[in-house]
């Protein structure tokens, strides 16, 4: 990688700069908050390596690693990390074990499984042609006597050539003149014939052979659809079926095979042995044509046989039940999944009960709604209209007594969208009759619910909702039967003490105070009016999407138009812009003990709120601390630390590295920079307990090992390999009990401070 091997010697100003920008820079980025994960299907398999008996998989989830001693682990898109989420790529260099990972949209992620740490490979610091990639193969090439190791990587916009890192070829679209019928390159791969060797393509319009002088001649006689996905030496895929080279044109290789397989995937064994994945199973191919491996017909996309011969295979299947890494023992499948979310993962509440139970909601348009339990890292599902629970969207829950009430919303007729409640005990679904269209909830201090229902038609929507936790009974206020209420519209609602806070869809917020008898609608309540239009008691916005009462007693209010925080006497508006919250409509609010809190906006992430000495610091997260930057929904755990984040493709958690929400890099190394010869070396402060790890270069060579240190010891004195080395940047990485941590380093030489 030439644009990272060429830095190497720095002076002591230029080190200065660089370390005061990057390492200032990852600071800004998030890791003084602490650690944040995601969780993601990674299930959904795409394609397959093997590096040794190691497999690991392209997934829709990021990468997943299955080692048949330490199991399966997976790594998500991260700071300095994976590039993206979305991978369909994957392939191992021979030369060095790392694993290139193509990205749908974001180039190549380069991970080094010796110190778990990934390198970017885009467009922006390489050339290969853009960074929507489709295939990565690796072989080899005789240049001048020595054998060179030789990358192809096929991209939409070309295709470019490495020989140990060195380009070697290119062709991009819009750039380069290259003939080619399609410029969206599937496949590549160097054909022998004859004792010649030569490139051929597999493109979106058919296969191409470059001729010595470098010209292409077309290779698509035979095909009848010329969208080719995958090339070998005598066979392809393209429209789904596949084909056999003759020498002269393709010819239909289907004997064998079921009639509706759609063929997906090839690999060869070390013997010489032939696979195909597909649709309908996998299987092999003998003299007389091709024979089921085994008899499970999983959806396989991709296959791989390691170097000792054992079969494994990838599986994507929407029923979530036959998809994961599959393993050919020689008598049958075992079938290898992670443990975790569906892939159905548009979240839409998340709720965390006193034990640490995380309860969330799903609902999507054209998929069935989901209730979902994690419990001790377990994972259970209560699927719409399959398990005994409504087929209605469910938009909230909430844990009252034995029971996880469920509000589904919006129907268009009053008994479309009944509440229901799911047992702890029994995990039955009950219908709550005479309550539609719930969407918000709230307890009170004597374990009392009360709902708020809203509905996109005017009609179903009936106001509030009281369950008496003593008899069952309802109460139900409208402007029917309260005068007072503004609509029956209410898409927020919160207790606090005596007060019940009611947002309106377009009507602003009331704040009704229950008289001595503490029943709604009674002569002795009282209804205080919020509205943008009051200049006494202005709101921000008439639109109120989220209410929550701070533990300082503060109730925030979100809104379409930003956020409102009530104090007695005082309402403070906070908008969008400048530096503020970065979009307007609040889709979820979580107050923090420290004063502060952390409100989501409509597709742009989440801020943290931090109090300052004039108002709040505002400090924004998104890509690539979320899986998606909509976040709909926020709860904390029991003990106030992690943040856990529901958002439109994926979950998400926050845990910060102290007791508090704020506070400096949970690791900071010094001295930094390292001066060599000036003092012993260079130790790490903030390590949570033991830790182990490497030092590596900015090409992620290990240059130490770090075994068992602690508190303040000694952890790198600048040489690797008894030989000191040259001025320039380090990262070291961490193994602590808050998972793997980098710290920057800088090393000089010079004067001594």
């Amino acid at each position: 990688m030439p644009a990272i091997r060429g830095f190497v010697q720095l002076n002591l100003s230029v080190c200065l700069l660089l370390i005061g920008s990057a390492f200032h820079a990852g600071l800004a980025r998030g890791q003084e908050a602490g650690t944040w994960r995601s969780f993601l299907y990674g299930n959904e398999v795409l394609d397959l390596a093997a590096d040794g008996a190691t497999i690991y998989a392209a997934t829709t989830g990021g990468l997943v690693r299955f080692d048949p001693v330490a199991g399966m682990e997976q790594w998500t898109r991260s700071p300095g990390g994976l590039l993206s989420d979305t991978l369909g790529v994957v392939a191992v260099s021979p030369s060095t074990g790392r694993v290139w990972l193509g990205t749908a949209r974001a180039g190549i992620s380069v991970f080094d499984p010796e110190n778990e740490s990934f390198l970017p490979y885009t467009s922006l610091l390489e050339p290969i042609p853009g960074d929507r990639i489709r295939a990565i193969r690796f072989d080899s090439v005789v240049e001048q006597g020595t054998t060179r190791e030789r990358m192809l990587v096929g991209a939409e916009q070309g295709y470019a050539l490495f020989a140990d890192g060195d380009l070697r070829e290119v062709c991009f679209q819009g750039v380069d003149l290259c003939n080619l019928a399609s410029f969206d390159v599937r496949d590549l791969v160097r054909r022998t014939n004859g004792g010649s060797t030569s490139l051929w393509i597999g493109t979106a319009s058919g296969v191409l052979e470059q001729l010595s002088g470098g010209a292409w001649e077309n290779r698509s006689s035979g095909l009848v659809s010329r969208d080719v996905t995958r090339l070998l030496e005598d066979h392809c895929i393209a429209g789904g079926q596949i084909y056999r080279w003759d020498g002269a044109q393709w010819q239909t290789d289907a004997t064998g095979l079921p009639q509706d397989q759609i063929a997906r995937d090839l690999a060869t064994g070390p013997g010489g042995e032939l696979y195909l994945g597909g649709s309908r199973g996998v299987f092999g191919r003998g003299e007389a044509g091709w024979t089921r491996v085994g008899t499970n017909a999983f959806p396989a996309t991709s296959v791989v046989v390691t170097a000792g011969g054992r079969l494994f295979a990838g599986a994507a299947d929407p029923s979530e039940t036959q998809d994961g890494i599959w393993e050919w023992t020689g008598a049958a499948w075992v079938q290898h999944r992670l443990e975790g979310p569906s892939l159905r993962q548009h979240y839409r509440s998340v709720k965390i009960t006193p034990d640490g139970t995380v309860w969330l909601s799903h609902a999507e348009s054209g998929t069935r709604p989901q209730v979902i339990q994690v419990r001790r890292g377990t994972w259970s599902f209560w699927n719409g209209g399959l398990t005994g629970c409504s087929g209605a969207w469910t938009w909230n829950t909430i844990l009252a007594g034995d029971h996880v009430y469920l509000a589904h919303c919006c129907c268009g007729t009053v008994d479309a969208c009944p509440l229901e409640r799911i047992s702890v005990a029994s995990n039955d679904c009950q219908v709550i009759e005479g309550v539609p269209n719930a969407w918000d909830f709230d307890l009170d201090d004597d374990g009392n619910l009360w709902v708020a229902s809203w509905s996109e038609s005017q009609g179903p929507a009936r106001g509030i909702f009281r369950l008496d936790a003593r008899d069952s009974t309802w109460i139900n206020l409208t402007p029917a039967n309260t005068p007072e209420m503004k609509s029956t519209q209410i898409t927020a609602i919160r207790r606090q003490g005596n007060d019940v806070w009611i947002g309106y869809n377009a009507s602003g917020l009331h704040r009704l105070t229950l008289g001595a008898d503490k029943l709604p609608g009674t002569a002795d309540d009282t209804w205080t009016w919020y509205r943008n239009a009051d200049p006494q008691r202005r709101l921000i916005g008439d639109e109120v999407r989220r209410i929550e009462v701070a533990p300082d007693g503060r109730v925030w209010i979100g809104t379409t138009a930003g956020l409102s925080i009530w104090a007695p006497g005082r309402i403070t508006n906070i908008g969008p812009g400048f530096g503020r919250l970065p979009s307007a409509q609040v889709n979820a609010i979580v107050p923090t003990e420290d004063g502060g809190g952390w409100v989501a906006t409509r597709d742009e992430g989440v801020t943290r709120l931090t109090p300052a000495e004039f108002g709040f610091d505002y400090e924004v997260f998104a890509a690539p601390y979320l899986p998606h930057p909509n976040v709909e929904a926020m709860s904390l755990s029991p003990d106030g630390r992690t943040l856990w984040l529901g958002t439109a493709r994926g979950l998400a958690s926050f845990t910060p590295s102290s007791a508090g929400s704020g506070g400096s890099t949970s690791l900071s190394a010094y001295p930094n920079p390292f001066v060599l010869g000036c003092s012993d070396g260079v130790r790490v402060l903030g390590l949570a307990g033991g830790a182990t790890g490497v030092v590596v270069d900015l090409s992620g060579k290990v240059l130490h090992r770090i075994d068992a240190a602690e508190g303040d010891e000694l952890l790198w004195d600048g040489r690797s390999d008894g030989a000191a080395v040259p001025p320039g940047l380090y990262w070291m990485r961490l193994r602590t009990a808050r998972g793997v941590e980098s710290v920057g380093v800088g090393v000089m030489d010079g004067v001594c401070p």
